[in-house]
């Protein structure tokens, strides 16, 4: 895979002719805004629609776009009934939300210092031609040597424009400022820590599953012993009234209160002695008394 600078714009031609260059127009207005034409011309580099830029999207892909059709006119492919070449199938410039995987190049060396252009959607054994009369098709014919298909790039400006820091499409989401390049270490020691942190779940979903777990358990102790409670206040109120003691009947003897002097746990009463009295008889006759006389002996 070759390697671009994605801050640059790019020169493509082909055949070692720097005198062409491939363009890229802008969207159409015929087609809504959402296509325009790819073709050859005479080169002029301060052209926009001749400046190209090479995004990377992964590490075999690129999207290619133009400074003229702007950060979301891709190039791409079409099927095109008038075409000659076999597969019909012609390059064009493509909005991306309503692009396919033919936006995704691949850049792949000859041999011989130029290159040949495939994308995802036709596969690899269809190369992008230049052909004589100046259009482009996707050509089957691959055997070497290509002269249509011997691609170079050489670089014009530099970029430095923001719009054209990101790709969005349908298929992928790119966001990789064009001027940062990763550190090697840093980028091997993300790659480890995510790797380890993709087999399990991280500290803080564990802490947080530990705490619903504790609340949970918690809740259900409460339920719980509330459950046991009420159970049982309803068994002590429904004990049977016939085996409740009954409360002795306080006892006056005489105008005076026995009382009671405790109640015991099993509900027995106990209760002061009565006091008992005793009444000399009414008709029992009269006993004198021995007088004070001196009775001789």
């Amino acid at each position: 895979m070759a390697n671009f600078d994605s801050n640059q714009w790019y020169h493509l031609y082909v055949n070692e002719n720097k005198n062409q260059a491939l363009v890229g127009a802008s969207l159409s207005a015929q087609s809504n805004g959402t296509r325009g034409s790819a073709f050859f011309q005479a080169a002029n580099l301060t052209q926009p629609n001749q400046r190209w830029q090479f995004y990377a999207v992964n590490s075999t892909f690129y999207v290619l776009r133009t400074s003229k059709g702007g950060p979301d006119a891709f190039l791409s492919t079409k099927f095109e009934e008038d075409e000659s070449t076999p597969g019909q199938t012609q390059p064009q410039m493509i909005r991306g939300n309503v692009s396919d995987d033919s936006v995704y190049w691949r850049v792949s060396p000859w041999g011989d210092g130029t290159f040949f252009l495939t994308n995802k959607e036709n596969g690899t054994a269809w190369h992008l031609e230049r052909k004589p009369n100046a259009l482009l098709a996707m050509d089957s014919n691959i055997t070497q040597p290509q002269d249509g298909q011997r691609w170079l790039f050489d670089t014009i400006a530099t970029i430095n424009n923001e719009r054209f820091s990101t790709v969005n499409l349908p298929t992928a989401t790119v966001n990789s400022p064009a001027t940062i390049t990763a550190d090697p270490s840093e980028a091997s020691s993300s790659s480890s820590d995510s790797g380890s942190g993709s087999g399990g779940l991280s500290t803080g979903a564990q802490a947080a599953i530990g705490a619903s777990i504790g609340g949970a358990a918690v809740i259900a102790l409460v339920v719980l012993g509330l459950f046991l409670w009420r159970r049982r206040r309803r068994r002590q109120s429904s004990v049977p009234a016939s085996k409740m003691p009954a409360e002795a009947p306080d006892k006056v003897v005489y105008g005076r209160d026995t009382g009671t002097l405790d109640t015991h746990h099993d509900g027995a009463v106990s209760e002061l002695p009565t006091t008992q009295y005793a009444e000399l008889p009414q008709h029992e006759r009269p006993v004198e008394l021995p007088g004070d006389g001196y009775s001789p002996r």
